[in-house]
């Protein structure tokens, strides 16, 4: 006679991507799908998520109480000077340092799936992962994948992809769109500009250069915001990063047409109060600027690998959902008259927000959590 087997199935996964928000946040994403799931499947699941101790992960994924570990490794230092040139060279240290602490991790947290969302923070877990023979399943972001999806992309079980142009670079890929998460939702456009106590009634232009902030576009704001304040009786948020926020938080202080702040975790709020957005390309900005259906005006971060956020950025611009000015026009006049003439056209605000709003992409990361439990089923939980 034959016993039942109550025992409640089980699901481990690694989430391995971060160094930015572009990285990290569609992990956070998928994570909540899957944890959803695991309610309504009925099976016991386990995570942890590896993270760079320089990343915006070390300060984001304490937020959201999830169980994270940290290794020393960083990306390669594209700008050339002293400090980074002494980075570089002891690079090779901490790659090899994050392999062995990952194998660590790895040997005890027994993982049956791990989950890589790009970036320099992924490659060391995805290697030890495939030395062990663990599957795991990739997510890319951009159009044009970056080197550790290219690298990992064969030996993964499938890599979910934003763009369906992506398949012209690599094979064996999922066309899902992007995750976002289930925090982002659209509020009340006074309400949104409560939040960061503005003028409900003034044209609000959000001002960011990713998770991190941007030099080149900090700089350009703190010499000429004030002009943009006096001739287009507009407002800002601007969210600076961390290296910039002191500095100018003690420039601006006490004008109370900016709201700045060094990261925005609500970016919901922001994304809400905004007339319109004044960001890099990366794609999650894009998918969220699609989400919200905000016009955009694009600066492409110049040192991107292959100028993926160009190639990213020009397919809204095709669609007239937004403007790019690339950062070397930026020492000109080309981004004043673009704000200039998009801001007071309130007809042409919508067209552009309508045109941003057909490239979302609903329940990406619901797909990508499905696909990775039909997964789970066949092959961790088969008897």
């Amino acid at each position: 006679m034959s016993v039942m087997n109550t025992e409640k199935k089980k699901l481990h996964i690694i989430f391995a991507g971060g160094g930015t928000g572009g990285h990290l946040f569609p992990a956070i994403a998928i994570y909540e799908s899957i944890s959803k799931k695991s309610t309504q499947k009925d099976f016991e699941l386990k995570t942890l998520f590896i993270g760079s101790k320089s990343g915006v992960e070390r300060s984001v994924l304490p937020e959201l109480n999830l169980p994270t570990t940290y290794i020393p490794i960083r990306g390669f230092q594209r700008h050339f000077n002293i400090k980074n040139l002494l980075k570089n060279l002891i690079l090779p240290l901490r790659i090899l340092s994050s392999y062995f602490k990952c194998l660590f991790i790895f040997l005890k947290f027994k993982p049956d799936i791990v989950i890589g969302t790009g970036s320099y923070v992924s490659a060391i877990p995805l290697m030890v992962a495939r030395h062990l023979k663990i599957p795991f399943f990739l997510q890319e972001q951009n159009v044009i994948p970056g080197w550790v999806t290219k690298y990992f992309s064969e030996s993964a079980v499938t890599v979910f992809t934003s763009f369906q142009e992506t398949s012209r670079y690599i094979k064996n890929t999922t066309y899902t769109g992007i995750p976002l998460r289930e925090s982002l939702r659209e509020i009340e456009k006074d309400e949104a500009a409560n939040f960061f106590e503005l003028d409900k009634d003034r044209k609000t232009i959000f001002i960011f250069g990713g998770s991190q902030g941007s030099i080149a576009i900090n700089r350009y704001w703190e010499t000429n915001i004030l002009s943009y304040i006096d001739t287009l009786n507009c407002q800002f948020i601007w969210q600076t990063g961390i290296k910039d926020y002191f500095r100018l938080k003690e420039k601006f202080n006490g004008n109370n047409k900016i709201h700045l702040t060094p990261f925005i975790h609500e970016i919901e709020y922001a994304y809400s109060a905004a007339d319109i957005v004044i960001c890099r390309a990366g794609a999650l900005t894009l998918a969220e600027l699609s989400f919200f259906g905000k016009p955009s005006i694009l600066i492409p971060l110049p040192i991107a690998a292959e100028n993926h956020q160009e190639v990213n950025a020009r397919l809204f611009e095709k669609i007239n959902a937004a403007r790019i000015v690339l950062q070397s026009e930026l020492a000109g006049s080309k981004l004043f008259e673009t704000i200039s003439k998009i801001i007071n056209d309130d007809n042409l605000l919508v067209e552009m927000g309508n045109n941003a709003r057909k490239l979302y992409i609903s329940s990406a990361s619901n797909k990508i959590a499905e696909s990775i439990i039909k997964y789970a089923e066949k092959n961790v939980w088969e008897d």
